[in-house]
C-alpha cells in the first residue's frame, strides 16, 4: 500500500530541521486565499491555525484580514523568528513534530489551513491527525487540507505555448527533489481517510505548480475544505 521507508519520521524530521535557519520571503498561496474567499469566510475577530506555517505568508494574509493567528510547526528556531518579527504573541505558537505528537491545544478554532504538511506525515499519523484537527474545529468552521496527488514529469519536448500533459507529460512515482521525502497521495487514500475520520467533504479543486528550476516538471495539488 505504501512506498514510505524505513525510519520515514526521522527522515522527514531531519529533513525540515536543516531548514529551520533558512530565511524564506515569499507571498500568500493565491489558490488557498481565494478557496477561502469562496467560502465567504469572514476574517475579523476569528481564531485561524495554520498547520506548518511555511515561511508564514499565509498567516500574515489572515493577520492582515482581522483574524487572530495561531500556528504549528516543527522548526523552533522559525516559530522564534517569525513571532518576533512580527510582533506576535509566543503562546499562539506551538513546536511540535506531527509525526510524534500533537500540540495540547485547550482552544478551538474557525479555520485550519494544512498546506505543505500533511504528505509528511507517517500512514499512521494520518488518520490520528485529522481527528485532531477535528477536535479542535469549531462546529461552524472549516478545514481546508492540501496535498499532492500527482507529479508529472515532461516525456518530449513541447511546442512554444503548448499545454496539454496529458499528451506531453507522464506521471512519476515520486517527487522530483529527491532529497525531499514528500508522499504522493492517492485520492482514494485521502477518501478513505476523510471517512473514517467522520469529515465531511465541502469543496474539492486541484490547481498545477511549474518548477522554473526543474522546468521538465509539473505538480497537481489538490485542496479539500473538510468541515464536521
Amino acid at each position: 500500500m505504501s512506498n514510505i521507508k524505513k525510519n520515514y519520521k526521522k527522515i522527514v524530521s531531519k529533513y525540515w530541521q536543516k531548514t529551520d535557519s533558512l530565511i524564506d520571503a515569499s507571498v500568500p498561496n493565491e489558490t488557498l486565499i481565494r478557496l477561502i474567499g469562496n467560502l465567504k469566510f469572514k476574517y475579523k475577530r476569528k481564531r485561524v491555525l495554520d498547520v506548518g506555517i511555511g515561511d508564514g505568508a499565509n498567516l500574515i494574509e489572515f493577520k492582515k484580514r482581522g483574524a487572530s493567528i495561531f500556528g504549528i510547526d516543527i522548526r523552533k528556531k522559525k516559530i522564534f523568528d517569525f513571532c518576533k518579527k512580527n510582533y506576535l504573541p509566543r503562546k499562539n505558537f506551538y513546536i511540535s513534530d506531527l509525526n510524534y505528537n500533537f500540540p495540547k491545544i485547550k482552544r478551538n478554532f474557525d479555520l485550519i489551513i494544512c498546506k505543505d504538511t500533511f504528505y509528511y506525515l507517517d500512514y499512521n499519523r494520518q488518520l490520528p491527525f485529522l481527528k485532531f484537527c477535528k477536535k479542535i474545529l469549531n462546529q461552524k468552521g472549516y478545514f481546508v487540507l492540501q496535498f499532492i496527488q500527482a507529479e508529472l514529469k515532461e516525456k518530449k519536448k513541447k511546442k512554444l505555448f503548448d499545454y496539454s500533459l496529458s499528451k506531453n507529460f507522464k506521471k512519476e512515482k515520486k517527487y522530483h527533489e529527491k532529497n525531499n521525502p514528500v508522499n504522493i497521495l492517492t485520492f482514494g487514500r485521502i477518501k478513505n481517510l476523510i471517512n473514517a475520520s467522520k469529515f465531511k467533504l465541502k469543496v474539492n479543486i486541484f490547481d498545477v505548480s511549474t518548477h522554473l528550476k526543474n522546468k521538465k516538471f509539473v505538480t497537481v495539488n489538490r485542496y479539500l475544505v473538510l468541515s464536521h
